[in-house]
């Protein structure tokens, strides 16, 4: 574990200008294919990133008596709960049930700054429109990665990972 102290607004800067690159490079990479990748995904990267500081920890799918919601990743330093984030797989909007949840993070688990993440089906453009937007006054950020058009080939790349899967190539000894 190192030393090097990480504050909070770096890793909000890493949150808003890094992971996202990391995320969309996971997905041409098929690393990811339904919300629960997305969720290891970013878990991944924010551990790796937060790694040289031991006084920050990451938990997923959180429960907070604070906020009676559950919380997809929470970020504290040291015992105090700072960033939190909600993760969703091809929503171009926050529901109202996670914009409550993570409204109810900041005024009442008071952490500095949640975010929005998910992935969308969709062009560039529509990307830059929606990336690190801010959702509404309690200073939720959004932030949209891009599946769609951008990565040639990947749905039905996608596919052989779903509902097309293949079947191992195993074979068993039976049991006598």
């Amino acid at each position: 574990m190192g030393s090097a102290k990480i504050t909070v607004g770096q890793v909000e800067k890493y949150i808003e200008q890094k992971l996202n690159k990391k995320l969309q490079n996971d997905l041409k990479k098929l690393r990811m294919i339904k919300e629960a990748d997305l969720e290891c995904c970013a878990y991944f990267h924010l551990r790796k990133y937060l790694y040289r500081d031991s006084s920050w920890k990451i938990f997923a799918r959180k429960h907070s008596l604070h906020t009676e919601h559950y919380i997809d990743l929470l970020l504290f330093r040291k015992n105090t709960p700072r960033i939190a984030l909600e993760l969703k797989w091809n929503k171009q909007t926050i529901g109202n049930k996670d914009k409550e949840s993570l409204s109810k993070s900041i005024k009442k688990l008071r952490v500095n700054r949640a975010y929005f993440i998910s992935t969308i089906t969709g062009k560039k453009s529509c990307q830059d429109k929606l990336s690190n937007k801010k959702i509404d006054a309690y200073t939720i950020k959004g932030i949209f990665i891009p599946i769609g058009e951008l990565i040639q080939g990947w749905h039905s790349r996608r596919k052989k990972f779903m509902s097309e899967m293949s079947k191992g190539k195993a074979k068993h000894k039976r049991s006598t």
